[in-house]
């Protein structure tokens, strides 16, 4: 018997899909999404910039809430109305504000009445450095003719004029923004009680959970830096001026507290705030003996209290690489001035943290970071495969 071939039906052809268009497609979505990014951030920096004259006293005012929230809640737990514990804290800030401010007025003043004096003790130390170049250069068969070393052709009313404006336009501007904090920092404070309960009502509850963490996290990092640096700054420059009185140093109060101020901008700081005290005792004293063992001794004060004191004091509270630093540094110093560059370290340990509780936006948190716990990570993955 022949056997009958069994005829299999035919498969029909499916229709491959088309990988590389898929490829294509997917690609030019994170190309979109990285585009409206950084469309995004340049919206964002034109708004902060636009809007400083806002945005720099609520921040300023943020910032003060941080320092104070641990004593207003200590005060509400005492059954102290919240009225009472903000006209308290009201009345501190104030004080210290007009302290700080009596100390800066004063010292610009003193300071634009002695320029025409080191104005004259400087052109009398340039002359004698001229003196011992040429002499200098005598020595080595070099004769430099026609070149003086002079400071009226550079330095004279006009100069000083300016300098008085902006100083004055400085310290108006600076009151004005504090006017504005104190007045934000009063609707600060008054919500500080009701805002949690206001976060689980508008949040489901494993959300509401994660956002009180964070902000848990915010502010107490924040705090914690904040209260360290300034017990830091306060003890740094209470050991300059001391330095400075000793010596018999003009403007010692106003050092001491431009000393204090200049401590929040890392590294920079502490650097403008040796080098200025060092040249106004040069040209006070006109000896360079008096000016180097000064700036030794504060060389020794800004290394020990910046190598040692701080970082037992504060730890790795922020846990922020250099380079996020510098970067801060000088993003919210084009941005804002002086005034953004004592905020920048805050704000990006602020921005940090936020970008770590958001999981699409830990990448950027990881980069921020000092990389400590991407290096013991690291580590113990070579421990286990050496294992």
């Amino acid at each position: 018997m022949r056997h009958r071939r069994s005829r299999r039906p035919r498969r029909r052809s499916r229709p491959r899909p088309q990988q590389p268009e898929q490829a294509v497609t997917k690609q030019q979505v994170r190309v979109e999404i990285w585009l409206l990014a950084f469309l995004s951030a340049v919206c964002a920096t034109f708004v902060l910039y636009e809007l400083r004259g806002i945005l720099f006293p609520l921040i300023l005012a943020l910032l003060i809430s941080l320092g104070f929230r641990p004593m207003v809640r200590a005060l509400s737990r005492k059954k102290v109305p919240i009225a009472i514990s903000i006209l308290l804290v009201l009345l501190i800030v104030v004080g210290i504000s007009a302290m700080l401010s009596t100390i800066l007025v004063n010292g610009v003043e003193e300071l634009v009445a002695a320029a025409p004096a080191y104005e004259d003790k400087l052109d009398r130390l340039l002359g004698q450095a001229g003196g011992w170049l040429k002499e200098s250069a005598a020595a080595l068969g070099i004769e430099p003719e026609g070149y003086e070393f002079g400071l009226q052709d550079t330095v004279g009313v006009a100069s000083i004029m300016r300098f008085t404006a902006s100083s004055v336009g400085s310290v108006v501007s600076l009151t004005g923004n504090l006017f504005l904090a104190l007045l934000y920092l009063v609707f600060l404070l008054m919500g500080t009680q009701a805002f949690p309960g206001k976060i689980r009502q508008a949040f489901r509850p494993d959300l509401s959970v994660r956002v009180g963490k964070t902000l848990e996290s915010v502010d107490t990092h924040v705090r914690r830096y904040l209260i360290s640096k300034t017990i830091i700054s306060l003890i740094t420059a209470g050991l300059v001026t001391i330095i400075l009185l000793a010596f018999g140093v003009d403007f010692a109060l106003f050092i001491g507290l431009l000393t204090f101020i200049l401590n929040f901008i890392p590294n920079i700081g502490s650097f403008i705030a040796t080098v200025f005290p060092t040249l106004v005792a040069l040209i006070q004293f006109e000896s360079f003996g008096h000016a180097i063992l000064i700036a030794l001794l504060l060389v020794v004060v800004q290394s020990v209290m910046g190598n040692f004191v701080e970082p037992k004091l504060m730890g790795q509270q922020l846990d922020l690489s250099p380079l996020a630093i510098l970067l801060s540094l000088i993003f919210w110093g084009w941005l804002w001035g002086i005034w953004g560059m004592i905020m920048a370290v805050p704000i990006t340990s602020l921005i940090k943290i936020i970008c770590e509780s958001i999981e699409p936006l830990r990448p950027f948190a990881v980069l921020l970071g000092s990389g400590r716990g991407v290096e013991s990570s690291a580590g113990a993955g070579i421990g286990m495969r050496k294992a």
